[in-house]
């Protein structure tokens, strides 16, 4: 990838902040808590805003000190969020570094994609309620998109920043983490010609995708005999299934099975299953009350010789 020039920050760092908000039994699988009571403070027209509590049980779940990103993905026909971490080049604080990165670069998957361009001035600010005022420069919104598309990037910016908050410690008890985005240091303008920004802006839980395959990343290489599956889910009617296929002739497929009940924590899973070496997709999805399979999300991985 093409080096870009570093961001030009300004950031205000709140005191180091314990989160108080405690995840137990967490491993590297993202868990999530169902939506806590209606945010009344926020914007009526914001959908299922998810809570303080729901954001950090989605982003309390690596060791692994790497940015959070989220990309969109088209799945069952609707555009939707996913995340990737990626080792990001510092750019003074989290947030920022996380936000740059989305701007800059490319996912790793080649599934998921986005409408953002690459800007070196972006400026963050955290306060004690909260709110992140993201500054970015009027390049990042480029792009000639619809509608649909700048909601989407929007709310894929508020992901990535409220993620980098919570996972670097910087949210403080209470307020849901929500983000003020200006554009060239001014409030009130307009997002890609199409969202305003006279409002504080939170997460719509809608936009998360149905399945979710956290572990293994995109193309991820490991020395094991095995691959720990994990990851988050919505409930489905018809369960929820998976399957390792040769990644170069996916209808070989060497292991599948459903997930069972100690499998499962709300909506995470995780399954850890052997393998001998090799380049494999992994695919995870449900069924649904129709009988027929939803939201399926895939990976290709590698075991390497131990």
């Amino acid at each position: 990838m093409t080096t870009k020039p570093p961001a030009r920050t300004r950031w205000i760092a709140l005191p180091a902040i314990a989160a108080v908000v405690l995840i137990s039994g967490c491993t590297a699988a993202e868990t999530e808590a169902d939506v806590s009571a209606s945010l009344s403070s926020m914007q009526a027209s914001v959908p299922e805003a998810l809570s303080l509590s729901e954001s950090g049980r989605q982003e309390n779940l690596s060791s692994r000190r790497l940015a959070p990103v989220y990309w969109s993905g088209r799945i069952d026909g609707e555009d939707r969020l996913y995340r990737e971490f990626v080792q990001a080049e510092d750019q003074g604080d989290p947030i920022t570094t996380s936000l740059y990165y989305m701007m800059a670069n490319e996912p790793f998957d080649p599934d998921f994609t986005s409408v953002w361009n690459a800007e070196a001035s972006i400026g963050t600010s955290i306060s004690d309620d909260n709110t992140i005022t993201v500054d970015v420069g009027p390049g990042a919104f480029a792009a000639d998109v619809s509608p649909e598309q700048a909601e989407l990037a929007v709310q894929q910016l508020v992901y990535t920043a409220t993620a980098a908050a919570w996972t670097s410690g910087l949210l403080s008890e209470g307020a849901a983490p929500g983000v003020r985005l200006l554009i060239g240091g001014r409030t009130g303008q307009s997002a890609f010609d199409h969202v305003d920004l006279d409002r504080r802006l939170v997460r719509d839980a809608q936009l998360r995708a149905p399945v979710w395959i956290i572990d293994p990343q995109y193309g991820a290489k490991q020395k094991a005999d095995s691959v720990t599956l994990n990851g988050v889910a919505e409930e489905y009617p018809g369960g929820l299934h998976w399957k390792i296929a040769e990644a170069e002739n996916p209808e070989q497929v060497v292991a599948d099975g459903t997930f069972e009940r100690d499998q499962l924590d709300g909506e995470a899973f995780s399954v850890s299953i052997p393998l001998t070496p090799g380049i494999y997709e992994v695919t995870v999805w449900g069924i649904g009350s129709d009988g027929a399979e939803h939201g399926a999300d895939t990976k290709h991985f590698t075991i390497g010789e131990g």
